[in-house]
């Protein structure tokens, strides 16, 4: 069981890769308006709570904003035996209180590719647990992902001059007039 935090395009990509391993999905999106979730496209839980106890991995796909989106009580409402995965921004998971969750036995083991303060430093909270797999974020820093995001800038640079750039592009499109 597969619980997806952020569901723009990067969760919309894992939940179409997760089938493949035999994965029952489910999305929770606390920035995407109920009018704009896709149509027949996955299940919600009713709130972030109720996801995070159904499921067995939990993928965090969300800007940062503000605190922790995944504090203490959001990691205590987990399944026992969870993992937690954030490939997303640091911050948006606590660290601290998820270093906490893992002592406890909370949580059985996370995935952390983004931390609040980058680099880590060599007294950071989650470096030592067996159950942790920390990694740098630096997988867009390949020379095909960085021609990919050339082509990709200068198209959209492009659609915006003619009229056609896809507002799910933009971040803060309700600030533009």
């Amino acid at each position: 069981r597969l619980l997806i935090i952020g569901y723009g395009r990067i969760g919309r990509h894992l939940a179409r890769m997760a089938p493949g391993f035999g994965m029952e999905i489910r999305a929770v999106d606390p920035f995407l308006a109920t009018a704009g979730w896709p149509a027949a496209d996955l299940a919600s839980p009713p709130d972030l709570a109720a996801g995070l106890a159904w499921a067995d991995v939990v993928s965090v796909h969300v800007p940062k904003a503000g605190a922790a989106l995944i504090g203490a009580a959001e990691l205590a409402s987990m399944k026992p035996g969870a993992i937690i995965v954030n490939t997303a921004r640091g911050g948006v998971v606590d660290e601290l209180a998820l270093a906490a969750a893992l002592r406890a036995g909370t949580v059985a083991a996370a995935g952390i590719d983004v931390f609040d303060a980058e680099p880590p430093g060599p007294d950071h909270p989650l470096i030592g647990f067996d159950e942790v797999i920390l990694t740098p974020h630096i997988a867009g820093l390949t020379q095909q992902a960085a021609e990919r995001m050339a082509i990709s800038s200068v198209q959209n640079v492009l659609d915006f001059f003619a009229g056609q750039l896809a507002a799910d592009l933009i971040v803060n499109k309700d600030n533009l007039k």
